[in-house]
């Protein structure tokens, strides 16, 4: 399997993007609804260190994957879809990457607007996104938590439409994002 993406077929670096992070993700939504119902106490503190960490690590990862696709062509479309199909595809898949880049993002200036580090695994502090303000902290921390929830029916609709290409269209669309061949 190539690196790089092709007119045909996803790479294998965006095909490990696109899978790390579906699994960072999904993990990460659980962790935060969990940690919403969770009492204060140092159990909740430890995880809310976890929760930080992979976030700085989403973040980094989803500004990669961004810089990635600006330098790489999509594939052309699998099957033959209708001109609006592509067209909402596409802002769909722009949609996503925005949002995914808004969670860790307001996660950041939440925790540094409320004057709390952004440790990464205890091995080294992100430097401050913003100054300590309250108002600027429950802003953040509220976009932080909406675009989280906004995630989970987005990953859905996106999970529910590759079935849809899969199933329904026959294409090859679900097959090149597990990297098999178009065959």
């Amino acid at each position: 399997m190539q690196l790089n993406d092709t007119d045909e077929t996803f790479g294998l670096v965006s095909i490990s993007f696109h899978w790390l992070l579906a699994v960072l993700i999904i993990a990460m939504i659980s962790m935060g609804i969990y940690l919403e119902e969770l009492e204060r106490g140092p159990e909740k503190f430890e995880l809310i260190g976890i929760h930080k960490s992979i976030g700085a690590i989403i973040l980094i990862l989803v500004a990669l994957r961004v810089i990635w696709r600006l330098f790489q062509r999509f594939p052309e479309p699998a099957g033959t879809p209708r001109d609006w199909e592509h067209k909402l595809a596409r802002a769909w898949h722009i949609l996503v990457l925005a949002v995914i880049f808004v969670v860790p993002l307001s996660g950041y200036v939440s925790s540094s607007s409320g004057g709390y580090p952004v440790s990464v695994f205890g091995l080294f502090n992100l430097p401050a996104i913003a100054p300590v303000d309250k108002s600027l902290h429950e802003i953040a921390e509220e976009v932080h938590e909406f675009t989280g929830i906004l995630l989970i029916p987005l990953i859905m609709l996106h999970a529910a439409a590759s079935l849809k290409h899969h199933y329904w269209d026959k294409d090859t669309t679900l097959r090149r994002m597990v990297g098999l061949s178009e065959a």
